[in-house]
């Protein structure tokens, strides 16, 4: 029996995050790969409401493209992702 599309993008979310992530040891590439793995999860979201679709819209980004529409999604997740990092990085330091 074949799942489903959303079931198959859960299951890919975790083998990332559990499997592949601990493999990578630059913090950015695991910044990077934990930002495909929540997209896989955010994609994977069955919303119902409105309320629900607006705000992820406004969040990642809604076009008529939906390859544009990963892409920009991914390109905000980096962002918040790499502006994370930067703090950390400063937080290290200053100790």
């Amino acid at each position: 029996m074949k799942p489903d599309i959303n079931t198959a993008l859960v299951f890919s979310a975790q083998e990332i995050t559990t499997r592949f992530l601990p493999l990578i040891k630059e913090e950015y590439d695991q910044s990077r790969l934990g930002s495909w793995g929540g997209l896989m999860l955010i994609a994977s979201l069955q919303l119902d409401s409105a309320a629900d679709k607006k705000v992820f819209n406004e969040l990642l980004g809604k076009h008529s493209n939906p390859m544009q529409t990963m892409i920009g999604g991914m390109a905000k997740l980096s962002m918040i992702t790499r502006r994370n990092v930067f703090y950390n990085d400063m937080l290290k330091k200053s100790d």
